[in-house]
């Protein structure tokens, strides 16, 4: 028995209906149908295409009791969300060829000094580019896992396990079939329009004091070198407890979101921006002493910076990596990582890989600012802008002592200054 709360337009009196076996449905919608039935051209078929489901952390065996009871206050399950997704041969068809034009013209433009670019990677994309052009004669329909940052390949199976009790789904998508086959395998070029570079603070609605900066015409361009630095929250924090054997088991990983970003063009020393930005999740610890940002930077309320949102920081450094910018930094891996933005290598100069020695321990910033630029960066806090332009420096001096045969002698003896001082900042 099928129960309907009807509401009437006139009087707005409302009654609850009752329908039996015989009528499942209102008689309204009886005559709806049948009068739909003589105009129905074609039957549609649909597919599973994707399934957001969420992952019952509460009911991991690894989680202590004390976290469980913690995140079950109000008495609802806790978790995570994954994504089951189905890619269509058409769609993988139309990135793989995206991907061959890409390498095919990154392997043909010749090397900037100190790139992320080896002769053994060139070597390596150029299978890949091989492996990739075999793909496009057997495409074939994949269904992939988005859990966090790890993406790997599944099965329909998996997408439609539904009983599982660790796993509830939320959205389930299906696809009319009939689209799918008229699916265009054409590469589709999305360019970012250079105009995302100019915003409006989202505290005043002002523009930044560097917009006479980004005119179109002043703006980076192919191979143009911009420093580039970013300052990072968490927006959750870890998780771990203690096993019985007395190692450490990391239940629930750090996560951090971009909360300032600052590029400065290494050709003019102009400020292209320096924009702080507005994360998307609630911040729980603002790493002050590592970032310098305080809650108040990014209070739209209250803000004294120029706030953008996160969506409009991602668009600006995807504009400039869209122009062939090369972006110098240190430490630029994490940095893009977080952001969730892939930079190929040949537009990536990281001063945390040209200062480094096989075998030996990463140096930081400050640690080479002192030591190798004589600069003192002792300061309590982290500033982006003066990060950015002291990585772009290292690089020149890096650049400079290559050219005259002194840049590996001058590696020996930074490695060899650290071990003494045991890493400690200062100039002697």
């Amino acid at each position: 028995v099928v129960r309907e709360l009807i509401r009437e337009l006139d009087s707005g009196n409302e009654r609850w209906v009752s329908y039996g076996e015989n009528d499942s449905v209102s008689a309204a919608v009886t005559d709806i149908l049948s009068k739909r039935k003589g105009r129905i051209a074609q039957k549609l078929r649909y597919e599973l295409n994707s399934v957001v489901s969420m992952v019952r952390d509460d009911l991991d065996k690894n989680i202590p009791d004390e976290l469980v009871s913690a995140n079950d206050e109000d008495g609802e399950s806790f978790g995570h969300h994954v994504l089951h997704t189905r890619i269509s041969p058409a769609y993988e068809k139309r990135i793989v060829k995206s991907q061959i034009k890409e390498a095919t013209t990154f392997l043909s433009k010749p090397a900037i000094p100190f790139s992320l670019v080896l002769e053994k990677e060139k070597e390596a994309i150029k299978e890949r580019v091989e492996h990739a052009s075999n793909r496009l004669n057997e495409p074939k329909a994949d269904w992939v896992l988005f859990n966090g940052f790890n993406v790997s390949n599944t099965s329909a199976e998996d997408a439609r396990a539904f009983h599982v009790h660790f796993k509830e789904p939320c959205i389930v998508v299906y696809r009319c079939q009939e689209e799918a086959s008229t699916e265009t395998t054409d590469e589709i070029q999305v360019n970012v329009p250079p105009d995302v570079i100019s915003t409006r603070s989202l505290t005043d609605n002002t523009r930044s004091n560097f917009a006479s900066n980004q005119k179109l015409s002043a703006l980076p361009g192919e191979r143009d070198l911009v420093a580039f630095d970013a300052e990072f929250v968490s927006v959750q924090e870890e998780v771990s407890t203690l096993t019985e054997s007395g190692s450490k088991l990391t239940i629930q990983e750090t996560r951090h979101a971009m909360a300032r970003i600052s590029v400065v063009s290494c050709t003019t020393k102009s400020v292209v921006f320096d924009d702080f930005v507005l994360p998307l999740e609630e911040v729980v610890d603002y790493l002050t002493r590592f970032s310098g940002i305080v809650e108040r930077d990014l209070n739209p309320k209250e803000s004294e910076q120029h706030l953008i949102s996160t969506r409009a920081a991602y668009l600006k450094l995807r504009c400039l990596v869209e122009r062939g910018c090369v972006f110098v930094g240190h430490g630029l891996d994490r940095d893009f990582w977080t952001a969730n933005l892939m930079v190929p290598p040949n537009q990536i100069i990281d001063t945390v890989e040209i200062y480094h020695k096989p075998a030996q321990r990463f140096i930081s910033l400050r640690f080479l600012a002192n030591y190798v630029l004589k600069r003192d960066m002792q300061q309590e806090v982290h500033d982006s802008l003066e990060d950015a332009t002291a990585a772009f420096d290292l690089y020149e001096t890096a650049v400079k002592l290559k050219e005259q045969g002194e840049f590996d002698k001058m590696l020996d003896s930074l490695y060899e200054y650290g071990a003494r001082v045991d890493w400690k900042l200062g100039i002697e």
